[in-house]
């Protein structure tokens, strides 16, 4: 039913209405119609490969034109050009949320360790190990020490910020909004089309006249409630998780996640981001 509503005409105005956040902040950071354009037709070509993929059809040049419209020649130049941004959680967000959830790695009341280090019977080697055999602990605790997350003394290493805060860096925190928003494009697409009885948690709270002084107050309350939400979040779901408790019994790999964000008005004296001129 709800398909049949979506009809071409209001699909284009719906497709206009979900572009425009994208575009919003194209226009903000100063990139250009060539640019955009680009980045439209690459991300088209490279999502019809994917979905050929997950159907299980053939994949091949001829479909993803009739797909996306582009001509043959525009998918083969943009196929073999730079590939796509990996949106994957990056390495280091996963040793960073191992070593908050995973029982060898945590103390009795939850809280990350103060890890031995330095060689290769340590607690920060085996916290690394248990994400990747592939990188070794030492380029881990290097980039770790640079983005300021961990602090080294003595054998020990203690973490001090929490995997969120990767996002500090420009790059990963463009790399979360792009994860993020994909998300929330599938979750609405889900709850809309898939028919389930138990529909992916979507809501939004909001008021609009709040006293102008008490925002700097609200937006600290809104950010520590969110890291301890988060934090019970990952010791619940970790109890489910087969990296961390293993069980030859069932099988894993499904993936559960929650993204949360909070906005405030800025203050009145709040000096705004530097325009961009790509």
């Amino acid at each position: 039913m709800a398909e049949q509503l979506v009809n071409r005409g209001n699909r284009a105005q719906l497709t206009r209405m979900i572009l425009k956040p994208a575009i919003s902040f194209c226009v903000r950071r100063g990139v250009k119609i060539k640019d955009i354009m680009e980045a439209v037709k690459a991300n088209l070509v490279d999502v019809a490969f994917d979905e050929l993929e997950a159907q299980g059809g053939r994949q091949s040049v001829s479909r993803v034109s009739v797909m996306t419209g582009l001509n043959r020649r525009e998918v083969v130049r943009l196929r073999e050009s730079e590939g796509e941004l990996n949106d994957r959680p990056s390495l280091t967000q996963k040793i960073l949320g191992q070593w908050q959830a995973d029982p060898r790695f945590t103390t009795k009341t939850g809280k990350p360790r103060v890890l031995s280090c330095g060689d290769d019977d340590s607690e920060f080697t085996s916290l690394v190990e248990a994400v990747s055999q592939d990188v070794g602990a030492g380029s881990v605790m290097a980039e770790l020490e640079r983005v300021g997350l961990v602090h080294k003394n003595k054998g020990k290493v203690k973490l001090l910020l929490g995997a969120e805060d990767v996002q500090l860096d420009p790059t990963a925190a463009y790399t979360l909004l792009a994860r993020d928003s994909s998300t929330l494009y599938r979750v609405v697409e889900e709850n809309v089309f898939s028919g389930r009885e138990v529909r992916n948690h979507h809501s939004r709270t909001e008021y609009d006249n709040i006293f102008h002084d008490a925002v700097p107050q609200i937006r600290a309350w809104l950010y520590d409630q969110g890291v301890e939400f988060h934090k019970r979040l990952r010791e619940y779901l970790a109890q489910y998780d087969k990296d961390i408790n293993p069980d030859p019994k069932r099988e894993g790999g499904a993936k559960v996640l929650l993204t949360s964000f909070t906005w405030a008005t800025p203050e009145k004296n709040e000096q705004q981001p530097e325009e961009e001129v790509a």
